[in-house]
């Protein structure tokens, strides 16, 4: 099962570029960059879980080892489905082989509420900016709203 930009005979990233959000933003800012906040407009529309994949902690137990200083990409699950700005897909290897040159297999995969992910964005950027963002995820949603839901 694929929908979306899975289906184009582009890359996925490729695919994302050719879409335009306004702003001179185009689509690609939700698979690298702003994949958070796309997140958080999926859950907010579908109600799917956020997911982290995190690259290994180097040293386990170090604070300084959260979440968040090892972000490789923000994403949302429902049953075996993983759904970002590119679709739905259950092939979690061809979901994941965007983000290779930074994964390299001991990788953690965090359930993150929300609200945590929320505030940590909210800490990077105004609240302009956020909304500007959000409201494109909101949109793209809209627009392929049977394309994004499980």
């Amino acid at each position: 099962m694929e929908t979306l930009f899975w289906t184009h005979e582009d890359e996925p990233f490729e695919a994302l570029e050719k879409v335009d959000l306004g702003n001179r933003l185009d689509a690609s800012i939700f698979l690298h960059g702003e994949c958070g906040i796309f997140a958080l407009a999926l859950h907010e529309t579908f109600g799917y879980e956020i997911w982290v994949v995190a690259f290994e902690p180097e040293d386990w137990g170090d604070e300084e080892d959260t979440w968040e200083s090892r972000l490789v990409h923000v994403y949302c699950r429902k049953g075996d489905c993983c759904i970002d700005v590119r679709g739905i897909t259950d092939d979690v290897d061809a979901f994941l082989d965007e983000f290779a040159d930074e994964l390299y297999g001991d990788d953690e995969y965090i359930n993150v509420p929300a609200s945590d992910l929320r505030d940590w964005i909210f800490e990077s950027m105004s609240s302009e900016t956020y909304n500007l963002f959000h409201n494109a995820a909101m949109d793209l949603i809209r627009k392929h709203y049977a394309e994004y839901q499980v």
